[in-house]
């Protein structure tokens, strides 16, 4: 199971590899065609798995796939072995609208437009080039901060994650009640830029060390 799993990741990383590398030239697509050769090839539209099989590339598209496709000049062809090619064949269970921390409470504490945003911005990222890793951090809540009043905002539009660096900076108006940072380095948990009365606006977490 572990081998079959491999395989088909290492399938994966030389299809992104190679669709990756034709993006980054120019838009001549004929400038330089790929072909990828492998054991199998998966034909999604017939339900059928072809032996050998080949994947046509030109430019960032797939232009051709089946036993045995067109071999234009210049074409490099990348032999991947005993390999499944899967062309066509697209996980679509991808969740856009989640960023990690406490995606239970996303769904009802972000506002429509904002979780839109993020959405949007997260597609984009996932189209133009890998997310970078992001450094771990991690903190204690040491404040919850509930909307006493129907006239809660804050001061600007605050991100997840943020860091408020002096004590006693003022983040949101309670109706006429200021609410501030009780610490140095705060960071914000989720602010909930649309918050009903009664409802949680934010967290305060102190960072660890």
């Amino acid at each position: 199971m572990k081998n079959s799993m491999t395989r088909w990741l290492t399938l994966v990383v030389a299809f992104a590899a190679c669709a990756g590398g034709a993006g980054a030239q120019n838009q001549d697509t004929k400038a330089h065609p790929i072909v990828l050769h492998a054991a199998r090839l998966l034909d999604v539209r017939n339900g059928r798995v072809i032996t050998p099989g080949e994947v046509l590339i030109e430019g960032e598209r797939i232009v051709e796939v089946g036993k045995s496709v067109k071999h234009p000049a210049g074409t490099e062809v990348i032999d991947l072995g005993d390999r499944t090619l899967l062309p066509g064949l697209i996980d679509a269970h991808v969740h856009l609208f989640l960023h990690p921390g406490a995606e239970d409470l996303q769904t009802v504490q972000e506002s429509v437009p904002q979780r839109t945003i993020t959405a949007t911005l997260a597609a984009v990222g996932m189209l133009d080039r890998p997310a970078p890793a992001a450094k771990p951090r991690f903190g204690e809540v040491v404040q919850t901060v509930t909307a006493r009043s129907s006239r809660f905002a804050f001061t600007r539009a605050y991100k997840s994650g943020e860091i408020i660096k002096e004590a006693g900076t003022v983040i949101a108006h309670d109706g006429e009640t200021p609410v501030t940072t009780p610490e140095d380095d705060m960071m914000l948990v989720l602010p909930s830029l649309k918050v009903a009365h009664g409802h949680t606006a934010v967290r305060l977490a102190r960072m660890a060390a």
